[in-house]
């Protein structure tokens, strides 16, 4: 994953009770793995699913500097 994006923040829903939890991109890169706050149901998020969003960000931006002429 590119450095642009490793302190973005997403919400991550927990797959047992629904509770969204924010995770920073650059701690889920370094333990996947986490609790969820609400319920205590281990969250797993998978590494190549943040890989293929990163791509795909890097993607949309190239795209706006594209069409607007300015960088991110």
């Amino acid at each position: 994953m590119s450095s642009d994006h490793l302190s973005d923040t997403l919400n991550i829903p927990c797959p047992g009770c629904g509770h969204e939890s924010k995770q920073e991109v650059r701690r889920l890169q370094e333990e996947p793995i986490f609790q969820c706050g609400n319920c205590g149901h281990q969250v797993s998020v998978d590494l190549d699913y943040l890989g293929a969003l990163d791509a795909k960000l890097a993607e949309l931006d190239a795209q706006i500097r594209k069409l607007f002429g300015k960088a991110r």
